[in-house]
């Protein structure tokens, strides 16, 4: 009696033991317990190394970490941050070097050497390295916080602004001046774009600075940030005021009569009534070339960001163009104009402004 029974291919047997040999595996090693040794034992070993850190034991935690480019990468940072706390300052730079190149990834190891390089007043590659981490993790609180630090240290606000609205910093709990100006309260106080207990924007300071330059009251400023104990900060302001006749007593004579070697004279006077009204003057009176010119400057409605102007000037004046190029038949030009005008200018926003009207 014939068989209908086949036999099985070679490459059926085997695939029916290795279903075999993985049932069997599952039944001796329930819930992958063959798989799971590996990480237990490394997140153990990182736990103790954790401790012997926290508990400042930093020379055990150097032994525990060998110097590998294979170390696991929080494992190689405890080894760095020890041999810091250690001073041990060469050492911990290549450590954190060495970490980075085994995990460029990984911004914690641009932080501490910029940590390292901020220490010997490296601050230039500090700034570096605080930049690349920020690449890497644009949002991380610390590492704004530290490169705005530095910024301003450098005393450059605009950039540490930049990086402290990021971490939503900083906030101002109060305003100050110094000296007090003699300005318009009213003005003063609108000049100042920020709103106390709120973080203190780069916008606004900008917009801030871009004022008090069109204003022309303030030849001189500084802007200063004073930490309180409850973390926000006291903005400080520090200005020379030009107060009628200029920031000194001085200041208005020198400039009235610099012209006079040219038969000229400069009338200037800032800030009529504390009005933040400016009005300036020039008056030559050479034979060969009269000139008279004034202009009023000064806010509108107790507005800082809008300001209108006044102006007019005349010149009659004769040119000898005997040397010149000019040809022979023309020995001289006189020259006569009467221009008289108003505008106003607006300042919308740091990056917008409009002026309507010209002479």
């Amino acid at each position: 009696m014939e068989s209908r029974a086949q036999l099985d291919s070679p490459c059926g047997a085997a695939d029916r033991q290795l279903i075999y040999f993985l049932l069997l595996a599952l039944l001796l090693f329930p819930s992958g317990y063959a798989f799971s040794q590996v990480a237990p034992s490394s997140t153990a070993r990182l736990s103790e190394v954790r401790q012997l850190y926290e508990t400042g034991r930093w020379n055990e935690v150097v032994q525990a970490v060998p110097e590998s480019p294979d170390v696991e990468a929080d494992l190689q940072l405890y080894r760095g941050l020890a041999l810091a706390q250690m001073k041990r300052w060469e050492e911990a730079e290549k450590t954190f070097g060495d970490g980075l190149l085994s995990h460029p990834r990984d911004a914690r190891f641009l932080v501490e050497l910029a940590g390292i390089a901020y220490r010997e007043k490296r601050f230039a590659k500090a700034k570096r390295y605080l930049r690349r981490s920020l690449a890497i993790k644009p949002d991380d609180d610390y590492a704004n916080d530290f490169l705005a630090s530095i910024y301003f240290l450098q005393d450059n606000l605009e950039a540490a602004l930049k990086y402290w609205n990021r971490a939503g910093k900083p906030h101002l709990s109060d305003l100050t001046f110094e000296p007090l100006p003699k300005l318009d309260p009213l003005l003063l106080d609108r000049t100042f774009a920020f709103s106390r207990g709120n973080a203190w924007s780069r916008e606004q300071f900008l917009s801030t600075e871009t004022i008090l330059k069109s204003l022309d009251l303030f030849p001189r400023m500084r802007f200063d940030l004073e930490a309180q104990s409850d973390g926000s900060f006291d903005l400080k302001f520090r200005g020379s005021e030009r107060n009628v006749w200029g920031t000194t007593k001085w200041e208005g004579p020198l400039s009235l009569l610099r012209g006079l070697p040219y038969q000229s004279v400069y009338p200037e006077f800032y800030d009529l009534g504390g009005k933040g009204l400016n009005w300036r003057s020039m008056v030559r009176w050479d034979d060969e070339k009269r000139r008279v010119s004034t202009e009023i400057a000064a806010p509108l409605g107790k507005n800082p960001a809008m300001l209108y102007r006044v102006y007019l000037e005349g010149l009659n004046e004769n040119w000898n163009l005997t040397d010149t190029i000019a040809p022979a038949t023309i020995a001289g030009v006189n020259l006569e104009k009467a221009v008289a005008g108003a505008g106003i200018q607006y300042l919308v926003s740091v990056r917008w402004q409009w002026d309507a009207g010209r002479g």
